[in-house]
């Protein structure tokens, strides 16, 4: 990755077949519904429709048997410095208060309120703090410290009035507004300084406590949880989010006729798999309540598909689901959504489901099939998402453990133990979001 003349420059390689007509395949892959039967992908190069759409420029060359592709996105670096505005009709005053911050600061100034007004509703980049007189020629600061307390965004920006007559009774009556702080005229540039390094300290902080605090409560909400038992089957569950909140999660739906287990895996970790991950539960969670026993496993994921496909915010993320619905009689159905295939572990033929179904999403009107199994009876299904297997140091490392993790599925071995296995792989190294899942009869 590399910034070059205001752009971000996105470089990869790999040594896959080659592409005849690149540009073609592109606008082949960006034909969704064309590029879709039933459910299934009809051509190749769908990642690279996933790419160019979040990119402004892709180019690409075959070079030594390896394909090379070159993304770039226009980037202008913002100024970092902290952004100070300030609002006084004295010019002067202005000016020098710009002098005494502008070697740690990036300072503005407007000479009324309704110009700071205009300021904070064109501009992109909102000011850190704000400097303001209390008594103007047009407007006073007063107002526009009001007017700015009724907006959600700006009434949060750390605000500080100055006045060159406290005793006036405008600056009495702003004292009592939600404010930072109060200078007086003329302004010392030590306490000027220090003020505002102690306000924006403590902006800094609250900010990070509140969103600290809604982080977890999000996090408690999407930590994967199941009931020990459904139906005739024990439920085991293990999970590992690689940061907090995590792109992986399971759903547990309790419905008349069946329960519903959903796995989705979000692209990605961390805060922007949280957030995806929290729409898609609510999503999901009121798809449900609102069609009660009207759902199989194939219709839940054809309606997250259209859903992932028609939501403007949701299109910006990729992802993979399964849907197990597990009846009261124990038998079992599965529709998948380019997740990893189950395992069913038996004492005599140990293998993966084969279902499978594209990735959601991609199609206007994806349709999925549910495969049904009968009722387990001496066997071990195991559901897990691909940051279970996808461990190693290398390529071979990861080949190898994920034989060996294959092996020990093959063999009936209990979920501690594949866990163990998986913690053990990843000791020491970098890992993904982990889940796994075993159902069997108690």
């Amino acid at each position: 990755l590399k910034y070059i003349h205001n752009h971000l420059e996105l470089c990869l390689q790999d040594d896959g077949s080659a592409f005849d007509d690149f540009s073609s395949i592109v606008k082949s892959s960006n034909d969704r519904e064309n590029a879709m039967l039933d459910g299934d992908l009809q051509i190749g190069g769908i990642g690279l429709s996933l790419a160019c759409n979040n990119f402004d420029t892709a180019n690409y060359q075959r070079e030594n048997g390896k394909n090379y592709y070159t993304f770039s996105l226009s980037y202008l670096l913002k100024n970092k410095k902290t952004l100070v505005l300030i609002i006084d009709d004295d010019v002067n005053q202005c000016l020098l208060i710009k002098e005494y911050l502008k070697n740690d600061y990036h300072v503005e100034y407007v000479h009324s309120g309704q110009s700071g007004l205009n300021f904070l509703k064109q501009t992109d980049t909102k000011p850190n703090i704000i400097l303001c007189d209390v008594i103007m020629n047009e407007g006073s600061g007063i107002d526009f410290c009001k007017s700015i307390q009724k907006n959600k965004e700006d009434g949060l920006i750390p605000f500080i009035f100055m006045t060159g007559n406290p005793d006036n009774h405008m600056a009495e009556e702003a004292e009592d507004l939600p404010i930072n702080d109060f200078l007086e005229k003329p302004i010392n540039k030590n306490k000027l300084v220090k003020i505002i390094r102690r306000i924006l300290k403590k902006s800094e902080q609250d900010r990070r406590l509140i969103s600290d605090k809604l982080s977890k409560e999000v996090t408690d909400m999407l930590s994967p949880s199941l009931p020990k038992n459904i139906g005739p089957y024990s439920i085991q569950l293990k999970w590992e989010a690689a940061e907090e909140g995590g792109g992986d999660m399971v759903l547990h739906f309790s419905q008349d006729t069946c329960d519903h287990i959903i796995i989705i895996d979000v692209m990605g970790h961390g805060v922007d798999a949280k957030f995806f991950a929290h729409n898609f539960a609510g999503y999901l969670n009121g798809l449900l309540k609102s069609t009660a026993n009207k759902n199989s496993p194939s219709t839940i994921l054809s309606s997250l598909s259209n859903f992932l496909f028609e939501d403007e915010i949701s299109q910006k993320t990729v992802l993979t689901a399964q849907v197990i619905s597990i009846h009261k009689n124990g038998q079992i159905e599965i529709a998948s959504a380019g997740h990893p295939a189950p395992y069913l572990y038996n004492e005599t033929n140990s293998n993966f489901i084969k279902v499978q179904g594209s990735m959601p999403g991609l199609s206007a009107y994806a349709e999925y099939s549910s495969l049904s199994l009968e009722p387990l009876e001496n066997q071990i299904m195991y559901l897990y998402t691909d940051g279970i297997m996808e461990v190693g140091k290398d390529a071979n490392a990861m080949q190898n453990y994920e034989e060996s993790f294959i092996q020990m599925m093959k063999q009936g071995k209990d979920i501690d133990t594949l866990w163990s296995a998986y913690k053990n792989e990843i000791s020491g190294i970098d890992s993904d979001d982990a889940l796994i899942i075993s159902i069997y009869k108690s």
